[in-house]
Parts: C-alpha cells; sequence; structure tokens
C-alpha cells in the first residue's frame, strides 16, 4: 500500500520583515517530523526529492533560510551567523505548535553548521535526533592570507558588499545534470555579501566547541571527496560527539551534495534506514 502524501507550503513570520517560506510533506500516519536545513545559496525546491523519499513514514518541513530562496530579508546576507541558530529555533517553534512528534533535524553544509550550533545552545524543544550531511564544519579550499584580510576589511566597513562566490559549480556533484541545473537556478544566488563570507569563516573556528553538548542520537555522513566542506571537519566534529549513540558514514569518491551524486541512493538509503532503526 503507497502512503498518500500531501504537501503544504506557506510562510513563518518572525518579524515584519522576516518571513521564512516553508513547505511541509506530510504522511497520512507520519511517526517523526524530520527538519531540513539547507547550505547556501540553495532553498527547498532542491531537497523535494529528498523529501518525498522520506515521506512515507515521516512528515518533512522544509524552510528557506533568511535571505535565501522565497525567504525575506536581504539575499546571501547576514549580520551575525547566530540569526540563523535563532531563525531555527524560530522554526522548531511552528513545528511544535502543529504536531507532537519528535523532532530530528536535518542539516546540509551550512545547513549542517547551523545545525550543530543550534544543539550546541538549545535542548528545549522535542528534539530527538540529528543528522549532517557534509556540514561545513572546516572549509576545504584555501583563502589566501591576504584576500582574508581584505575580506574582514570590507566585511566591517562595508558588510552588505557583493562578491562572487568562491565555490565551484562542478564541486557539489558529479551528475552534470545537477551542475547544469544549479548554474541555472534562478533561485540560487552566486553572490554573498562579505559579512555573511566573514560569519560563516569565523563561525567554524568555534562551533568544534559545541561537539560535547550534543547528547541525543547523531548520523553523520560526508562526501570523501568534498572539496568545499572539508571532510575532516566532520571526523573532529564526531571524534568529540557526546552523543552514545553516533554513527558516521564517510563516502569515497562523492563530492559536496552527497544527496545529488551519481549514487545519492546509497546515503539517501542510509538516512531512512538510521532512522527506521529509531523511530
Amino acid at each position: 500500500m503507497v502512503n498518500k502524501i500531501s504537501i503544504g507550503e506557506g510562510w513563518i513570520v518572525k518579524s515584519p520583515k522576516i518571513k521564512l517560506f516553508y513547505r511541509i510533506y506530510e504522511p497520512v500516519s507520519p511517526i517523526a517530523t524530520v527538519v531540513i536545513v539547507h547550505g547556501l545559496n540553495e532553498h527547498t525546491e532542491r531537497y523535494q526529492h529528498v523529501a518525498e523519499f522520506l515521506a512515507d513514514r515521516y512528515r518533512v518541513v522544509c524552510f528557506d533560510q533568511r535571505g535565501h530562496g522565497h525567504s525575506s530579508g536581504r539575499q546571501a546576507h547576514i549580520n551575525r551567523f547566530y540569526d540563523f541558530v535563532e531563525d531555527l529555533d524560530f522554526v522548531l517553534e511552528f513545528c511544535e505548535d502543529n504536531t507532537r512528534e519528535p523532532l530530528i533535524l536535518l542539516g546540509h553544509s551550512m545547513g549542517g553548521q547551523v545545525v550543530c550550533n543550534y544543539l550546541g545552545h538549545f535542548s528545549h524543544h522535542n528534539i530527538k535526533g540529528v543528522i549532517t550531511s557534509s556540514a561545513n564544519l572546516k572549509i576545504a579550499f584555501h583563502v589566501s592570507p591576504l584576500k582574508m584580510k581584505v575580506g574582514k576589511w570590507v566585511a566591517n566597513k562595508f558588510p552588505q558588499t557583493r562578491f562572487p562566490n568562491d565555490v565551484n559549480p562542478e564541486w557539489i556533484s558529479h551528475d552534470k545534470s545537477v551542475v547544469e541545473k544549479f548554474i541555472k537556478d534562478p533561485l540560487g544566488q552566486k553572490r554573498i555579501t562579505a559579512r555573511l563570507a566573514l560569519e560563516i569563516y569565523n563561525n567554524t573556528l568555534t562551533v568544534n566547541q559545541m561537539a560535547s553538548k550534543i547528547k541525543i542520537p547523531a548520523l553523520m555522513l560526508h562526501g570523501g571527496d568534498d572539496k568545499i566542506s572539508a571532510v575532516q571537519g566532520t571526523l573532529d566534529f564526531f571524534k568529540d560527539l557526546g552523543s552514545k549513540d553516533k554513527t558516521l558514514k564517510i563516502y569515497d569518491h562523492m563530492y559536496h551534495e552527497i544527496f545529488n551524486e551519481i549514487d545519492k541512493d546509497l546515503p539517501l538509503n542510509d538516512v531512512k534506514n538510521w532512522l527506521q532503526g529509531r523511530w
């Protein structure tokens, strides 16, 4: 019997200036809710196949982070990294107002970075598990000292100055169709502000302090050939993770977006099997 899925969408209004777009994938009898937190220059629609894959048993909530996709806020800009963390807290309050099932966080790249920060600071929601996908806990590509110095000066003096994103689209996946779609995506930002870039980088220098504070079941996944977010960041975080129930999977030869790789069925099934083993 196929579990029928209904899809709804709307806005979570945090303030007059901050409205977060969300989409919910709802099975008939969900046993838990998975909240997907996307990465930099992404949006919810890039996770439709992930949501539909999991929604046979789980309610899946995707939302566009501020400055991304359909959500409000200056595009690809943030005043402080913690704004992303507080937005996630607000989204989880919305989820708890609408369901009593356990909450599981799934964060990719910068979204994984947000999730790890969140769990190190908050514990008051019904969060029972966490999954990270190529979490941005350490940057993989080299940034010259001169560029870093100039970037910090610009971020402090002219924070909304926009620069091209240093990430090469070909680094996201071996699947050329995924790369081509990403390049042509009208909702995907190709430029970021100096302040956002600095906030992301600075946070990678301190996020490991959150690892020992996380006690819930955790599944950490990473592409072995990730050229964007260093696999070593996930390895280091996993080592210090306070969870007794923790699982690590590194996918050799996969690039950054493991759920958009040619062999994406492998990590997708690993996620579903991990979830089904607990909920």
